[in-house]
């Protein structure tokens, strides 16, 4: 057989290795896209070199990078972390392909992150890499089991595509099974796949919840008023450049922080409350605020630091917890004040130049009335499916499209606060519920998911702002599409 030109799989690779990179880069910082490409470069370099004990020193290799991802990812572990550190992995395995069996390794991580995406995929693109990347896979597996590679000829190419689009009816059916959101067609209620609080959000995140009467929690009542049930799941007071918030982990905080946070006061008092968690087959835990869990039937990790709790498994049965009700009182340090005040440089100098116009002559207690003032002067709308799409555009929403709901309103409220320098984060949880007058409980569903601030005044500590909640009542539109 002719060899003129002889396909290099390692080219092969490599392009595999790009489409599979910018299958999971969505949710990647600029910094982590950064240090990929960076890893890709050294690892190349450093596999290329022959030295003692260079399996050993590998392994310790891929450790090092696991653990640089995990700082990248702010120690929170989720399902993009996972994903991610596939990543990393595909990035070391494909540096050190010099055998059939690393090929094959390589070939394997492919075909996982490329069925990730097939499921999480929410968009044609990101459907169409994926079914690229398992194309290219199976093309590249034949060809590592052939004892000679064809030529790299019109022909010959046409051969390989034509076995790797064997398999795509099997991907057809797949795609059926996981239909995407893009195309409006489902074979079953996806409400159950989407419980709970997303790990990053940004304006839209909460859509796909506005309509779920998925129940996720009854809180046995004792004469509580609905204005003060608010319960927290996560905290969100980091963000992106892409102006997307994520989480920060009691962790990472720790190391950060563990010399800065100071309590001067913590006092039990005697209220207590008790909730019944559904098997939602997740981890958190909703509380009210200035709570801890007393129950000893599942194991609980506390969340000092954002005042949320997380247990050490999922909760796949009716659990029953009891909570017990504490007067807290916070010291924050300069230093963790300037972390929540902290903002990409990416912010709208329209934002920026709105608030040191009317920040001025102001105190900070002012200028969040002024801007709940905003939100109430009639021109808002509280709509949980805004005719018009923002985007992740905070400058859109808050100087021009002014419709949206809770997450858009919180999260420019938490955006404003922060230009201003006053310190502020978004809480996410669930809020109000239904009460049951006959059983006397309130229940709570998917659709009861909401978004909040909370803002540090150093004479009250941190201090609920629903911004919401001053949206006219004739302007609010609960209509679903």
């Amino acid at each position: 057989m002719s060899r003129t030109k002889i396909l290099d799989l390692k080219y092969l690779s490599f392009s595999i290795l790009l489409l599979c990179l910018v299958s999971i880069s969505e949710n990647l910082s600029l910094t982590n896209k950064i240090f990929w490409a960076a890893l890709i470069v050294i690892s190349i370099f450093l596999f290329n070199l022959k030295f003692k004990y260079k399996n050993v020193l590998t392994g310790l290799y891929a450790l090092g990078l696991l653990y640089l991802q995990f700082t990248f990812d702010r120690y929170i572990f989720s399902e993009e972390f996972f994903i991610h550190c596939l990543g990393v992995l595909l990035i070391v395995k494909y540096a050190e392909i010099n055998t059939k069996n690393n090929e094959l390794s390589f070939c394997l991580i492919c075909m996982i992150i490329s069925i990730t995406s097939l499921i999480n995929g929410q968009d044609i693109l990101s459907s169409v890499i994926a079914l690229s990347i398992i194309i290219l896979s199976v093309v590249n597996l034949y060809l590592i089991q052939q004892k000679e590679v064809m030529d790299f000829n019109f022909k010959n190419v046409l051969k390989y595509l034509s076995f790797g689009l064997t398999i795509f009816p099997v991907i057809i059916i797949f795609y059926l099974i996981f239909p995407r959101a893009e195309i409006n067609f489902r074979l079953f209620n996806p409400s159950g796949s989407s419980l709970g609080i997303p790990d990053t959000i940004q304006l839209g995140s909460f859509e796909e919840f506005s309509n779920s009467d998925e129940k996720v929690f009854t809180l046995v009542n004792q004469d509580f008023k609905k204005e003060d049930l608010y319960f927290r799941v996560k905290i969100f007071d980091f963000m992106e450049p892409d102006k997307s918030w994520r989480p920060t982990s009691g962790l990472y905080f720790y190391n950060q922080f563990k010399n800065s946070l100071k309590i001067k006061n913590l006092n039990k008092i005697s209220d207590t409350y008790e909730i019944i968690l559904e098997p939602y087959k997740r981890r958190w835990i909703p509380s009210l605020n200035n709570s801890e869990p007393i129950s000893d039937t599942i194991n609980i990790s506390n969340d000092f630091y954002n005042q949320t709790f997380i247990s050490k498994k999922p909760i796949d049965r009716k659990q029953q917890i009891k909570f017990q009700k504490y007067n807290i009182k916070y010291e924050l340090s300069d230093e963790i004040k300037n972390y929540y005040i902290d903002l990409p440089d990416t912010i709208s100098k329209d934002l920026v130049d709105w608030v040191n116009i009317n920040k001025k002559n102001k105190s900070n207690i002012q200028f969040l009335d002024h801007i709940l003032n905003t939100f109430a002067d009639g021109t808002y709308f509280y709509n949980l499916n805004p005719e018009v799409d923002a985007g992740n555009n905070y400058a859109d929403f808050f100087l021009k499209l002014k419709e949206g709901y809770c997450e858009y309103y919180a999260g420019t409220f938490v955006l404003l606060s922060r230009l201003a320098n006053i310190p502020s984060r978004i809480v996410s949880g669930y809020y109000g519920g239904d009460l049951n007058t006959v059983g006397d409980f309130y229940e709570f569903k998917q659709k009861d998911t909401h978004a909040w601030a909370e803002v540090w005044l150093d004479d009250r500590g941190w201090v609920r702002v629903d911004p919401t909640s001053v949206i006219p009542a004739l302007n609010v539109k609960k209509f679903f599409k």
